[in-house]
């Protein structure tokens, strides 16, 4: 993380970006208490986690918040904000939507021929648990993709700073 960190900064120093609005998104596969010197190490490069996602877990079971959103930029490089005041981000719950809960039994013939371990999976619930805790994981993911809206349009508040400067002139 630190060599990314600094190749980011030189490249922003010497003007070799377009843009100063940048974005780290991914599985940094930080722990909580574990690893708050390399989230301190991010912010002092100059970025902000997204803080509606800030401590959500990210994998399946909720316990871990691996993924995570970063952001550097200008004032006009802002997160969405909820009617509570909070930054429009969240996860993508793939399965609220494929192999929800309690749909091993559609899939009970494929979860038989790839499983290798000892439990019998003719009982429900050794069944549900290889399922929800296994199988599933491997036909998407064992993370939820991590999501924010970003406002792409502030021209109206740039435009009206330049008038407001320019008339002060």
């Amino acid at each position: 993380m630190r060599l990314l960190l600094a190749a980011i900064v030189k490249k922003t120093k010497d003007q070799h970006l377009w843009n100063e609005n940048l974005i780290l998104a991914g599985d940094f596969n930080l722990y909580a208490h574990k690893d708050d010197a390399t989230v301190a190490m991010i912010s002092n490069a100059g970025y902000r986690e997204v803080g509606s996602l800030v401590g959500v877990g990210t994998n399946i079971s909720g316990t871990e918040a691996y993924d995570r959103l970063f952001l550097s930029g200008q004032e006009y490089f802002k997160v969405a904000k909820r009617s509570d005041g909070k930054e429009n981000c969240g996860l993508f719950r793939f399965f609220d939507f494929i192999y929800k809960d309690g749909g091993q039994h559609s899939y009970a013939e494929h979860l038989r021929a790839d499983y290798t371990g000892k439990k019998n999976l003719d009982d429900p619930d050794n069944l549900r648990v290889y399922y929800e805790r296994t199988w599933r994981k491997n036909q998407m993911s064992d993370h939820y993709p991590i999501w924010f809206k970003l406002l792409i349009d502030s021209s109206d508040g740039f435009l009206s700073n330049k008038l407001h400067s320019h008339t002060n002139t």
